[in-house]
C-alpha cells in the first residue's frame, strides 16, 4: 500500500453471489476470503502507522525489515483479491449464462472499476483539502469544489448508475468539464496540489485492473492457464516498458504504467503500476475460479482446494524468495528478472496466507468475527485510517515514536478500526430477508458472474 493516500451484477439471479461477495454454491460468503482480506487490512494499518510514526532514525534494522516485509504483503493481497472475487463470481455464473447477461455483468465490472479509480481520486482530493488546509484558500475552495462537483457528474454517468443518474451523456460532459476547468485553475496556481490529485495510487490500480479484465473476459473467463501466462507476460515485460518511463508521456499517466526513477526531489509518480501489479489480480483469477469452481461442486470444497493450493504457493515463495543465494545471485545476473520474481513471491505467499485463513475464520476462532468484519468493511477502513496515519489527526505522533509506544499505538489503531468496521457493517446492514447492498464493497472485491 502507499503510503500517502488501496463489481459486479447481483440482479442477474439470486443464486449468483452479489457484488463484491465471495461466495459458495448456496450464495453466502466465503469466510476465509473475508478472512484473508482482514489479514491484509491489519498488515497494511502495520506498515501504514510505523510509516507515519516511527522516528526516521529507527527505519532502520531488523524491526523495520519485518514491518516492511509484512507491511508490504498488504497491497498484493487486495489486487490479488481482487482478480479472486471476479473469479469466483466467474466460477458461480457458470457457462450457461447467455450473451445478454455476460455482456451485463461485463459493463458493470468496468463500470465498477471506474467507480474505483474515482474513488482513488476522490480520497486524494479530500486529504489535500484537509491536511494541507486548502480547503480554506480560494485554490481548494473554488477549484477542489469545482473537482468536487466534476467527480459527482462522472460518478453519476456510469453505465451502473444509469438507472438513477437520468441522463448519463449530460453527467458525462458536465462531470469531465468541471474537471477540466478545476485542473486549468490549479495547475498554475499550486502545481505540487495538482501532482498530489493526480498521482495514482493503490485505489487507481485496482480500478483500472477490473476494467482491464472486464475487457478481457472472454480470453479469461474459465482459462487459467491463459490468464497464468499473461500474468507471467506482464512482469516479464516490466524492465523494458520501464526504460521507456516517463518519456513524453506526463508523470500522472507514465505512473500507471510502469516504475521509473522520479525527478530528484520529486516524490514517486505512481507506487502501483499496472507493471507488474495487474500480474496480481490477473493470477487472482485464475486461483478465485479454482477456489470457485470447488466451492460450488461439494461442502467446504473451496476450503479444501485453498489448502491444496497453499502447497504450490508455498513452493514458490520458496524458489522465488530473494534469501536464497541462487535466486539472488539470478537476479544480479539477470536484472530484468526481479518483477517476475517478486510477484511470484508475493502470490505464492498470499496462497500460503489463504489457507491460515481457513483457519482464522473458523467460528470457534478467537477474534474471528471481528476479523471477518475488518475484511469486509475494508474499502471505509482503508479511507478512514489514512487520515489517522499520516493526515492531521497524526500530527501529535507524527515521526516521533520509538518501537514499544509504535507496538501499542498500532494495537490501539486497529482495535479502533475494528470498532468502525463493526459500525460501519451495522449501519449499511439490510433488513432480514433483505439481500446486502451490492455498492456496500470491500476493497479488492470484485465478483463478476
Amino acid at each position: 500500500m502507499s503510503t500517502n493516500a488501496q463489481a459486479p451484477s447481483a440482479a442477474l439471479a439470486s443464486a449468483k453471489p452479489a457484488a463484491g461477495a465471495a461466495s459458495d454454491s448456496r450464495g453466502s460468503r466465503l469466510p476465509y476470503i473475508d478472512a484473508l482480506r482482514g489479514v491484509a487490512v491489519v498488515l497494511m494499518i502495520l506498515l501504514h502507522a510505523a510509516d507515519g510514526w516511527l522516528k526516521p532514525g529507527l527505519k532502520d534494522g531488523l524491526g523495520w525489515m519485518v514491518i516492511r516485509t509484512l507491511g508490504g504483503q498488504a497491497a498484493p493481497l487486495f489486487l490479488l483479491l481482487t482478480g479472486v472475487g471476479i473469479g469466483i463470481g466467474w466460477a458461480a455464473g457458470g457457462p450457461e449464462l447467455g450473451v445478454t447477461e455476460r455482456d451485463r455483468a461485463r459493463r458493470t465490472l468496468w463500470s465498477r472499476g471506474l467507480e474505483i479509480v474515482l474513488a482513488g481520486y476522490a480520497l486524494r482530493l479530500s486529504m489535500w483539502w484537509i491536511d494541507s488546509g486548502t480547503i480554506v484558500r480560494p485554490v481548494g475552495f473554488l477549484g477542489g469544489g469545482l473537482l468536487a462537483i466534476g467527480y459527482f457528474g462522472v460518478w453519476q454517468a456510469l453505465p451502473h448508475r444509469r438507472a438513477h443518474s437520468g441522463q448519463p451523456a449530460w453527467w458525462a460532459l458536465a462531470g469531465l468539464g468541471g474537471c477540466a476547468l478545476a485542473l486549468l485553475y490549479i495547475a498554475p496556481r499550486e502545481p505540487r496540489g495538482l501532482y498530489t490529485l493526480l498521482r495514482p495510487d493503490v485505489l487507481q490500480t485496482i480500478g483500472v485492473a477490473m476494467v482491464l479484465i472486464a475487457l478481457l473476459e472472454r480470453a479469461l473467463r474459465g482459462k487459467a492457464g491463459v490468464a497464468c501466462a499473461l500474468a507471467l507476460l506482464v512482469t516479464l515485460v516490466t524492465h523494458w516498458l520501464s526504460s521507456f518511463m516517463p518519456g513524453e508521456l506526463p508523470a500522472a499517466i507514465a505512473g500507471y504504467v510502469a516504475p521509473f526513477q522520479p525527478a530528484p526531489g520529486a516524490a514517486p509518480a505512481g507506487r502501483f503500476p499496472l507493471f507488474p501489479w495487474f500480474a496480481h489480480a490477473l493470477a487472482g483469477t485464475a486461483l478465485g475460479h479454482a477456489i470457485g469452481s470447488a466451492a460450488h461442486r461439494e461442502h467446504r470444497g473451496g476450503e479444501r482446494r485453498a489448502m491444496e493450493l497453499a502447497l504450490l504457493g508455498a513452493l514458490l515463495a520458496l524458489l522465488s524468495c530473494e534469501s536464497i543465494p541462487e535466486t539472488a545471485s539470478l537476479l544480479v545476473r539477470e536484472p530484468w528478472l526481479t518483477p517476475t520474481v517478486r510477484v511470484i513471491y508475493r502470490i505464492g505467499l498470499s496462497m500460503v496466507l489463504a489457507a491460515l485463513c481457513v483457519a482464522l475464520a473458523s467460528p470457534n476462532m478467537p477474534g474471528q468475527r471481528s476479523l471477518l468484519k475488518l475484511g469486509r468493511a475494508s474499502l471505509a477502513v482503508y479511507c478512514v485510517h489514512l487520515e489517522l496515519a499520516f493526515g492531521l489527526a497524526a500530527e501529535p505522533v507524527r515521526k516521533s515514536l520509538g518501537y514499544p509506544a509504535l507496538l501499542i499505538g498500532t494495537g490501539l489503531l486497529i482495535a479502533a478500526m475494528t470498532g468502525f468496521a463493526h459500525l460501519w457493517l451495522a449501519r449499511k446492514a439490510p433488513p432480514p430477508g433483505r439481500p446486502a447492498n451490492p455498492r456496500d464493497r470491500p476493497l479488492g472485491a470484485a465478483a463478476a458472474p
